[in-house]
């Protein structure tokens, strides 16, 4: 009878790996209680027996009995369980037999945790609706046929006779002959299947499909004539049903499957030329840039931005990003991956002479440099992200970094937050640092763009919403923060959040 709370069992012969699946989900808030690791499968196979596991989380490969071995002893022996198999060898063969033995899952390292939580799920939920629980092998299968043809396209598979076998194992509906791959994707991440006829149409074909987060890959076969038209027909059909932003990338036909991964890379590469913009909704390896680009890091003058961002001159620095762009794309169109490689460049040089410059940490960067890397990009938009980029640098980042550096400023910042909860006085202030208190005050506005009071009451506020969100009584936080009447508490927490502390707290509560 399976418990309250399920149990599992790790079995990894890493040490790391087995503490990191410990770590890795919040297994008590699943329902589950982790009864202990194993390093071998001769080692779990008596805690099995002893100690009945509803889930056994097991690695493949390991030295002795391997996963495969341990899911198959368990069964002769009678032994109810749901096995999860990871594994980090590319081998469609593994998932075969691990469908085979009636593995609940199957998953590849590196292991991706929510791939894992709904494994983990899955499995806790045929328990709870049988002890007999089967398994579902038509998923199982879907899965493993999906890793062969993942496998296939990635050129990990290395003779005719796997390709042979895997077709027929998985009933593919592919020859081993004349094959291309289509890449197609939508600019704003719409997936082909949002479109009844375009889903239609391809069930039609024999072709077999892989979906991915930002495109499908089609593999199929016929010459490159029949291909093209195939893609043409597509994206006509997905026009139909009111998707307009779908564009193809087509690769060169290949005589056989064993070669397809050469089409695969090119239909992606044609693909990413989508980033010029246009009407052109079909790209092939004719597309291609194959002309070497006339601009080279080299060539790159990163001091002339980084002194328009040390002034905060965004006008300079927009002005710097269209010439950068021009110089590469003035003659013909560069592969994407070099544009993006070249952006990268000027980045990360940016970063590291303004870190030298200003002393800047590289997490103040991180925190809003602009990704680049979604494949489904425009240069326009790529352009802007990284202008933006470069101007919030100028505005944000290296202001404060000067703050952090300047001596009153940090010792004004100090001497607040270590007197928040007190009495703030601004003359004080001046005479420990030897100024007099006009000046304290000038300068602070100065450098900072507010006024040392309004600072104060910005601290303060912060400080009073996280009290309130204690449960403090209002009159304890008004007293507490040096507030010299209840009502200029209330006064100004009102006029900073637009609502009173009362409100405030209420609201915290719920």
């Amino acid at each position: 009878m399976v418990m309250d709370k399920g149990k599992v069992l790790i079995v990894d012969d890493e040490p790391d790996i087995r503490e990191g699946f410990r770590h890795i989900l919040d297994w008590d808030g699943m329902g589950l209680t982790i009864i202990g690791t194993a390093s071998s499968g001769e080692e779990a196979l008596p805690i099995i027996r002893s100690l009945h596991p509803d889930i056994v989380l097991s690695d493949i490969v390991m030295n002795g009995m391997s996963g495969l071995d341990l899911i198959e002893r368990a069964a002769d022996e009678g032994i109810e369980a749901q096995f999860i198999l990871i594994s980090g060898y590319n081998e469609f063969k593994y998932a075969q037999k691990a469908i085979a033995l009636g593995a609940s899952n199957y998953i590849l390292k590196p292991v991706d945790k929510d791939e894992l939580e709904k494994a983990v799920l899955k499995a806790k939920s045929r328990i709870a609706a049988s002890n007999t629980a089967s398994t579902d092998i038509e998923i199982l299968k879907r899965n493993a046929r999906m890793l062969f043809l993942q496998h296939m396209v990635n050129g990990d598979l290395r003779s005719d006779a796997e390709i042979e076998e895997g077709l027929e194992s998985f009933s593919a509906a592919l020859e081993d002959s004349e094959a291309a791959v289509i890449a197609i994707a939508s600019r704003s991440g719409r997936h082909v299947c949002d479109s009844p006829s375009a889903a239609l149409y391809m069930g039609k074909e024999r072709i077999e499909a892989i979906d991915d987060k930002t495109r499908t890959i089609i593999i199929m076969n016929g010459s490159e004539r029949v291909v093209i038209h195939f893609a043409r027909q597509l994206i006509e059909l997905l026009s139909k049903d009111g998707l307009k932003d779908f564009v193809a990338g087509v690769g060169s036909t290949q005589p056989h499957l064993i070669s397809i991964s050469q089409s695969y890379m090119e239909a992606i590469a044609a693909l990413s030329y989508q980033a010029y913009g246009g009407d052109k909704k079909i790209f092939t390896q004719c597309d291609i840039s194959k002309d070497r680009p006339a601009l080279s890091t080299s060539n790159i003058d990163i001091g002339k931005l980084k002194e328009a961002i040390k002034a905060s001159d965004a006008e300079a620095i927009t002005s710097y990003m269209d010439d950068f762009f021009n110089s590469m794309l003035f003659a013909e169109t560069p592969p994407p991956s070099y544009v993006k490689g070249m952006l990268l460049f000027l980045m990360n040089g940016v970063e590291r002479g303004l870190a030298e410059d200003e002393d800047i940490k590289q997490e103040a960067f991180d925190r809003i440099r602009p990704s680049i890397a979604e494949p489904m990009l425009m240069f326009e938009e790529i352009k802007e992200r990284i202008s933006e980029y470069f101007i919030a640098i100028s505005q944000s980042i290296i202001p404060e970094a000067r703050l952090s550096s300047d001596r009153i400023i940090k010792e004004c910042r100090k001497y607040v937050d270590e007197n928040i909860k007190g009495k703030i006085s601004e003359d004080e202030l001046a005479s420990m640092l030897g100024i007099s208190q006009p000046y304290l005050s000038a300068y602070f506005s100065r450098t900072t763009g507010e006024t040392f009071r309004s600072y104060v009451n910005r601290i303060r506020n912060e400080e009073a919403k996280n009290m309130l969100g204690s449960g403090k009584r209002i009159d304890e936080i008004s007293e507490s923060l040096g507030y010299s009447d209840y009502r200029s508490f209330h006064r100004i927490f009102k006029r900073m959040n637009g609502v009173s502390p009362s409100q405030w707290k209420k609201h915290s509560a719920k």
